[in-house]
């Protein structure tokens, strides 16, 4: 060996290293970054910090190339690149500095990791089978208390700041961004967590499911109000007697707030509402809270969940929602006052929610003294049941005294989803529904799928009739037939029905209602396509 090559072979080449997912970038990502420069200057080393390529909508929203941006943004003047999938972790990356001819590593991590990137580290360092590279030295440094991309307590930092996004909370959002990052440029962050978690996509296809869906829906007008105190068990009480009629469930609550929201939504969505229509899509923390807000808009079924105990509160919701046009009903889940208790300290027992024992008393004690008068609110449409028992200790007569009382309940509510709204707003709002969907395209790309278990789309199979979106059927690009309340209406029998009933009205001065309309196709050169339904794998 010349001294040459002795000298090269003998050079120190140091690199810092660290790896991390910065999905968002957070202030907590600031000393991971002041810490990697540090050292490198310490050691005359070349510095290199490592973000993920992973993507998902979960904990990952942000692509490897929006986390670049965002990261050089934050921290001007830093040597940032993306994983790739040759080189997907903290391990390849150490392999790779390795070939570029690095002898000293350091690498640096969140201190809870500092123990985990040593051990792997020295594993696959060497010349033994298996060996990734073989540094002369590695050094593992800490950057702090934790590592800032962690998940649940340690890493409230990257957590927090996704759910900052997922309740569309710019400001707090805004306090957990680097102080470096300008304010422009930490909106544009905040916009792509949010479209990374599918939040705005899923809030739009929301909306034109609102627009889509409605009057056809089986369950549309009907709202079961479901109440009862403290351990008296509803959510079992509901998966065995609701569960299965098509219907949106939600905390009675937030039923209240939207249903005194004086402001109402043009399903038409007109140019003029457009303010008020993203002032709803701000409103929505979540999808699941957009999805029960469009569900009262679309007059779709409801479960109005709550402990009973506010008789006043479900009286207004009730005069509310029959306003609308809604038939209601009540499922009161009642229980002995000690059975209540107890439940309690089990739920607690098994780490559950519980309640102060002198809360539940109270709110066991109201509910007990609003069940005569929800009996006279809802006269024939008020259902009682004691959950007293515990089906799971009970005797097998009791069992299967309360499994069929349970079954009882369930065919009764059954009957009253399955039952057509006959009151005249009801009629009012799906007349005028039909109206508007017939001037929607027939090959609508962006029209629903029937239920696969839908009567009507059964029926219409049976007649040999094409789909065309918005549950209109029919041949050769006339739409003949139209589902309202998943039932099969022959469009011409109902407009002459209905010019038979204008015209009794003109003779009696009084007004007409609109008529809905028939769509028809006039291709100029063919008949548009039907909507292909794949009833065996259609996921709704």
């Amino acid at each position: 060996m010349n001294f040459k090559d002795f000298l090269r072979e003998n050079v120190e080449k140091h690199a810092v290293l660290a790896f991390g997912r910065m999905n968002p970038i957070t202030n907590g990502h600031q000393k991971l970054v002041d810490t990697v420069k540090s050292i490198a200057d310490k050691h005359n080393a070349t510095h290199h910090i490592v973000l993920s390529h992973s993507t998902d909508a979960d904990k990952n929203p942000l692509t490897g190339a929006q986390k670049l941006r965002h990261a050089k943004r934050a921290f001007p003047g830093t040597n940032f690149s993306v994983s790739t999938k040759e080189h997907p972790n903290f391990l390849k990356q150490a392999e790779l500095l390795h070939k570029q001819g690095v002898t000293h590593l350091h690498m640096v991590g969140g201190s809870d990791r500092v123990d985990e990137f040593r051990n792997l580290l020295h594993k696959y360092n060497g010349t033994h089978k298996g060996a990734l590279y073989n540094f002369k030295n590695i050094e593992v440094h800490s950057a702090g208390d934790r590592d800032p991309d962690a998940e649940g307590v340690t890493g409230i930092s990257a957590s927090k700041m996704r759910s900052f996004a997922s309740n569309n909370d710019y400001k707090g959002f805004k306090k957990g961004v680097p102080s470096t990052m300008k304010d422009e440029h930490a909106k544009q962050m905040f916009n792509d967590v949010r479209k990374g978690m599918g939040i705005r996509e899923e809030i739009d296809i929301g909306f034109e499911l609102v627009l889509n869906e409605g009057v056809h829906d089986k369950g549309i007008f009907k709202a079961v109000f479901m109440a009862g105190g403290p351990g008296s068990g509803k959510d079992f009480v509901m998966d065995k007697t609701l569960r299965g009629h098509g219907m949106t469930e939600m905390n009675s609550d937030k039923a209240f707030e939207y249903l005194m929201d004086k402001e109402k939504l043009d399903k038409t969505m007109p140019k003029h509402q457009e303010k008020r229509r993203n002032e709803i899509r701000a409103k929505a923390k979540n999808v699941a809270e957009l999805r029960h807000r469009l569900a009262i808009e679309g007059r779709n079924g409801l479960i109005i969940n709550g402990t009973g105990d506010d008789h006043d509160k479900i009286s207004q919701m009730k005069g509310k929602l029959e306003a609308m046009g809604y038939d209601t009903h009540m499922i009161m889940v009642n229980t002995a006052d000690e059975v209540s208790r107890q439940r309690n300290v089990e739920r607690g027992q098994r780490g559950g929610r519980t309640v102060p024992e002198d809360v539940r008393k109270q709110k066991w004690d109201n509910a007990q003294a609003s069940r005569s008068k929800f009996a006279e609110l809802f006269k024939d449409n008020y259902i009682e049941y004691d959950n007293s028992d515990d089906l799971k200790t009970a005797d097998d007569a009791t069992k299967e005294a309360k499994e069929k009382e349970l079954l009882d309940i369930h065919k009764r509510i059954k009957k009253f989803v399955g039952t057509p709204p006959k009151n005249n707003a009801s009629k009012e709002w799906v007349a005028g529904e039909l109206q508007k969907k017939d001037t929607l395209p027939l090959s609508d790309p962006n029209a629903s799928l029937p239920h696969k278990d839908s009567k009507a789309a059964e029926k219409s199979r049976e007649m040999g009739l094409d789909y065309y979106g918005h549950g209109r059927y029919g041949k050769d690009g006339e739409v003949t037939h139209r589902s309202v309340h998943d039932k099969l209406i022959d469009m011409k029998k109902f407009l002459k029905t209905n010019d038979n009933k204008n015209e009794t009205k003109k003779t009696t001065n009084s007004s007409s209602s609109p008529k809905p309309s028939v769509s028809k196709a006039k291709p100029k050169t063919k008949t548009p396509e039907p909507i292909k339904v794949d009833y065996e794998n259609d996921p709704q």
